[in-house]
């Protein structure tokens, strides 16, 4: 239950250990915080990466939105959603797999249905976790 608190306090420790933060180690962070369902902690994360000189990609944003997602958030998920190409990024499926589950979990349903439009526009196949809604 706390494995949260470990990965922030190993991230964290990481300068001092002479050890590089990378996006790999601020991911699994991410990663921890949304099972958690710690969305604070992974939006503040998301936005300390480039102050730390680790440039935000898809899967810590796809983390971000998930970790929204989990408290019923959804308009922060939009917003990360929708300022990924402002951070020179591309929504990939497990975006845009977030997004729509995102939208699910709040019955925000004409919103996932736009946004399984955008994803096919972008010739993007829904996995089966979209298909059967899970």
């Amino acid at each position: 239950g706390q494995q949260w608190a470990l990965a922030l306090r190993l991230l964290h420790g990481m300068p001092a250990a002479t050890a590089v933060i990378d996006s790999v180690s601020c991911n699994a962070a991410l990663d921890a915080l949304n099972r958690c369902g710690h969305w604070q902690l992974a939006s503040c994360l998301l936005f300390e990466m480039p102050g730390m000189r680790v440039k935000p990609d898809v899967v810590g944003s796809s983390a971000a939105i998930s970790a929204c997602r989990t408290e019923r958030h959804w308009e922060l998920s939009m917003l990360y959603f929708f300022g990924l190409p402002q951070m020179g990024l591309a929504p990939d499926i497990m975006c845009y797999c977030s997004l729509v589950s995102a939208c699910e979990k709040t019955s925000q349903w004409h919103l996932a249905v736009g946004s399984l439009n955008r994803m096919l526009q972008r010739k993007l196949t829904p996995d089966r976790i979209i298909k059967n809604g899970d």
